[in-house]
Order: structure tokens, then C-alpha cells, then sequence
């Protein structure tokens, strides 16, 4: 007999007052129980079954209390209760839009300055970014939009406009990474007209 059935049989019997000792005695075989540890088994089952039980209205419950509280309130409560659930509402709204454009921001800045352009220069350009483009309904960045139109606005192979060189984005798959390509002698030509100034033309 498997183990489930025998458990089930043995608190089937057991309920109706009747005990098959020969079920009892091949569980407790079956699992080299001793006659405790099969007691303390039943009894955490049966505490836990009555738990369900107890449970299994819950949900039924709730929703006739609730309706029986909107039943009781007054209209003055009711219509306190709509305008705090919609003010929670537009609340949630606002936060979205307002939380939701500086991480937009934030973002295009971000590929941006990735892109070797100056962080002022960048932050002007965030500045003048329609974000509600790029936000979707759920607070969320459109990240494929906005790599696309950074793409347009500053392509990949770009210079830097401190330094005047090369860069190409290299992926070795743990994140972004950028690898610089300068002309020859140009990082000591920046550093000479760092020291000493620009040479006369």
C-alpha cells in the first residue's frame, strides 16, 4: 500500500472512531517510524489541515466585510474613500513621470559621456530630451529607443572632444568597455600644450 494511501486511510479511520492497526503497523514499517513519531506526524497534520480549513474562506470573508463596510459608510465616507484612492492614483503617477524623466536623463548622459562627449556638453542635450518618449506606462526606461537615437545623435565611432582621440566600443562581455586608438606622439603633444601652452602658428 503506498505511503499517501495508508496516511489517508489510517485519518479516515482514525475520525470515525474505527483503527486498522495492520495500516497503522506498515506505515510505521514502511518508514521505520516508532509509534511517537507517527503520533506526532498525525497530530502536526491534523493542526495543519484545521489551519487550512480554517483559511479557506478567507478571501470569501474579506469581500463581505468590505462590502459591508461600504454598505455602512456614509457618502461623505465613500466619496473620502474614491478621492484617497485616486489621489493615490495621480500620486503614484506624478512620481512615475517625475522619477521616471531624471532616469531617462540620466541614462542618455550617461551613453552619452560612454560616447566621449563632454559631461556639460551632455547634460545640455538631456536637457532638451523629450523623456516621455523613452518612459514606458510602467516607469520604465525604453533603453533599445534611447541606445537608438544616441546612436543617431553620437555614433559609435567617435572622437573625444578633450583629447582628440579615436575610440571604439570593445565588448569582452562584462560590460562596457572603451579602447582608445590615438595618433602617434598625440598624447604628448596634449601633455607639452598642457605644460606650456599652444605653440604660435
Amino acid at each position: 500500500m503506498p505511503e499517501n494511501d495508508a496516511q489517508t486511510d489510517t485519518t479516515s479511520d482514525t475520525e470515525t472512531g474505527a483503527v486498522d492497526l495492520s495500516a497503522i503497523q506498515a506505515l510505521l514499517s514502511e518508514n521505520n517510524w516508532k509509534p511517537e513519531q507517527l503520533a506526532s506526524r498525525l497530530k502536526d497534520s491534523r493542526k495543519w489541515e484545521t489551519r487550512a480549513k480554517e483559511r479557506a474562506d478567507y478571501d470569501q470573508l474579506k469581500a463581505e466585510l468590505d462590502k459591508v463596510r461600504q454598505e455602512g459608510m456614509s457618502q461623505a465616507e465613500k466619496d473620502l474613500e474614491a478621492a484617497r484612492s485616486e489621489g493615490r492614483a495621480t500620486g503614484e503617477a506624478e512620481a512615475r513621470a517625475l522619477y521616471g524623466a531624471q532616469l531617462v536623463q540620466a541614462k542618455f548622459e550617461g551613453l552619452l559621456q560612454g560616447r566621449g562627449i563632454e559631461p556639460d556638453r551632455a547634460a545640455v542635450l538631456a536637457g532638451d530630451l523629450n523623456t516621455a518618449k523613452y518612459l514606458g506606462d510602467d516607469g520604465k526606461v525604453n533603453a533599445e529607443a534611447l541606445v537608438a537615437f544616441v546612436d543617431a545623435v553620437a555614433p559609435q565611432q567617435s572622437t573625444d572632444a578633450r583629447t582628440g582621440q579615436q575610440w571604439a566600443p570593445t565588448s569582452f562581455g562584462a560590460g562596457q568597455r572603451t579602447s582608445t586608438t590615438a595618433a602617434p606622439g598625440a598624447a604628448g603633444l596634449a601633455e607639452i600644450e598642457r605644460r606650456f601652452g599652444k605653440k604660435p602658428a
